[in-house]
């Protein structure tokens, strides 16, 4: 949920690598995001994260690029523009979802990444979206 700060945190599960992708859209307006392994509910043991981006051609979203991976490490997988937070100005990441006058359904939230235990232990992450 987003806080006067301007930013949403959450935890998320990822399925471990044979299993199904978990499509992570957006809460709020975001301009940023960060995404890294939470080592304290995972016992300790990283297991690394794989990561697709998505395409989005007049609202259909399909996943055409290359998996990419992020080893075990301290550093957090970076979304979007680092200097948005302090201009609170330029391109947008993602929205959530809403209903646009004027059009029969709701537009979806926008799908930022879609990601994966790098292993096939499942593994949980800490996402923050930033305004």
């Amino acid at each position: 949920m987003a806080n006067s700060k301007g930013f949403n945190a959450r935890q998320i599960a990822l399925n471990g690598s044979g299993g199904a992708w978990v499509v992570i859209s957006a809460t709020i307006v975001s301009r940023y995001a960060e995404a890294i392994e939470d080592f304290v509910s995972n016992g300790g043991a990283a297991q690394g994260i794989e990561y697709q981006f998505p395409s989005v051609d007049e609202g259909v979203v399909t996943w055409p690029g290359p998996v990419l991976s992020l080893p075990p490490s301290a550093e957090p997988l970076q979304l979007g523009d680092k200097a948005t937070l302090f201009t609170k100005t330029g391109p947008i990441l993602g929205q959530p979802g809403q209903q646009i006058i004027g059009q029969p359904a709701a537009q979806a939230a926008t799908p930022i990444v879609r990601m994966r235990s790098a292993s096939a232990t499942a593994t949980t992450i800490n996402f923050t979206e930033y305004q």
